[in-house]
């Protein structure tokens, strides 16, 4: 068995009478980084939002690690799935600084161990220097960076990145992408990384499923 596994999904957003999420299933194995290749409508963002638990899907079964996450009797809630999920746009708090972005993914610690442990992962996405800025004071790819780094602090059984380089311009993304590959790698994460950029697929994945 494999490390995550989605047998027979199906999904159809109400008012949608064509299309949807039909019989899909796939596999990944520990630390492995799949890529959902699409063009835009395809459905590759909304199976993230049902592995997640943004969405709930009519009928399959989601396991990781051998835990299943829904089924025809089980749904857990997103909070109690340990997915961890970076949107396009990154979702940091402006109004807290790059330390406390970080500190909001520890959770289940005392006020000391969070900021320990956020400056430990901030140290390893070669952040550490900007701890005390706000996002907004920070690049593009430092800010995604910080969007990594405070996903691995609530430490992930699985990592969900949505069109994560899609806000960056060519150069800058050709950079981001190996930092990001090399932190996945070096954390063991097994993500999921939805794109419809080829070049992504290319510079990060180790394999990908092309979704119609």
């Amino acid at each position: 068995m494999s490390y995550f596994d989605l047998e027979q999904l199906n999904f159809r957003y109400p008012n949608q009478k064509t299309g949807g999420i039909e019989d899909f299933s796939m596999s990944i194995d520990k630390g492995e980084i799949v890529a959902l290749l699409g063009k835009s409508g395809s459905g590759k963002s909304t199976i993230l939002r049902l592995i997640s638990g943004l969405e709930t899907p009519k009928s399959g079964t989601l396991r990781v690690n051998q835990k299943i996450i829904f089924d025809h009797n089980i749904n857990l809630a997103p909070q109690e799935r340990g997915i961890g999920m970076i949107f396009q746009d990154y979702s940091l708090f402006p109004h807290l600084t790059v330390l406390q972005n970080v500190m909001f993914g520890v959770s289940r610690k005392g006020k000391k161990e969070r900021e320990k442990k956020a400056m430990d992962i901030l140290a390893m996405v070669q952040l550490q220097e900007h701890a005390r800025k706000y996002p907004q004071e920070c690049s593009g790819g430092q800010q995604q960076r910080i969007a990594i780094a405070r996903a691995l602090a609530a430490e992930p059984n699985i990592l969900l990145l949505d069109e994560p380089f899609s806000n960056l311009d060519e150069e800058l993304k050709k950079s981001v992408r190996e930092e990001i590959k090399d932190l996945l790698k070096k954390c063991n994460i097994t993500a999921i990384l939805v794109t419809h950029d080829k070049g992504d697929v290319g510079a990060v994945a180790d394999r990908v499923l092309h979704i119609a």
